[in-house]
């Protein structure tokens, strides 16, 4: 599963990129072009109104040519700040559970774990969503070729994307799509969204089943 690898890999790294953006500081303000009011007003009232969140998705990523690479499903969970966990449950099962504290990613199929500390990284995308004056502060936000799209361009050359795009239904964000420098395209399709459940806070904890091989700091 070294493709499957590395789809999570990149998921996890653009995480880290949204995050670190609302940690430092990020270069001069560009021209924001117009934008799409109705859709801006709806992802500005969910960023301002979440605190909770649970949906289903399906990540694809996608090479240079356009050829699908691999494809993810699963179910994910996020309760603010950082407390978020991705249960992948095709076409293998994962788990990347983050505690506010530490990072885990859980591999059955290994019988492996991975865990660092999260430190300043709450590496989850629906971060992107959730903090409207960061996220205008570090990209610049353009009109969509659709009225429901949002497109964003970072500020900062040493963020490794190129563009974000926020599709949104209705009220809700339904489909996240981003472009990294490598030329590879991935998307993050979200269903079933439900906004500020009540969830467990045993969804943002791992232990390590017996018999797991734990390897710190990766």
């Amino acid at each position: 599963m070294i493709l499957g690898f590395c789809t999570r890999a990149t998921l996890m790294v653009f995480c880290m990129l949204l995050w670190s953006v609302t940690q430092a500081g990020v270069g001069p303000q560009k021209p924001v072009a117009p934008v799409s009011p109705e859709a801006v007003e709806a992802l500005h009232q969910f960023s301002t109104h979440v605190h909770s969140m649970s949906a289903q998705f399906e990540q694809t990523s996608a090479d240079l040519q356009g050829y699908v690479i691999d494809r993810l499903e699963g179910v994910f969970y996020f309760k603010r700040p950082t407390l978020f966990r991705f249960a992948y449950t095709a076409p293998s099962e994962e788990l990347i559970v983050s505690d506010g504290e530490k990072l885990w990613h859980y591999d059955p199929s290994l019988a492996q774990a991975t865990v660092r500390p999260q430190s300043s990284l709450g590496e989850s995308p629906v971060l992107l969503l959730t903090d409207w004056a960061k996220l205008s502060e570090a990209y610049r936000v353009v009109a969509g070729e659709d009225p429901g799209l949002i497109k964003l361009f970072p500020n900062s050359d040493q963020m490794g994307l190129v563009w974000v795009e926020i599709e949104m239904e209705g009220i809700d964000p339904s489909v996240i799509r981003w472009l990294d420098e490598f030329g590879q395209e991935t998307q993050l399709k979200l269903t079933e969204l439900v906004v500020n459940p009540s969830l467990d806070s045993g969804l943002f904890t791992f232990s390590p089943p017996s018999g797991v091989d734990v390897l710190e700091g990766f």
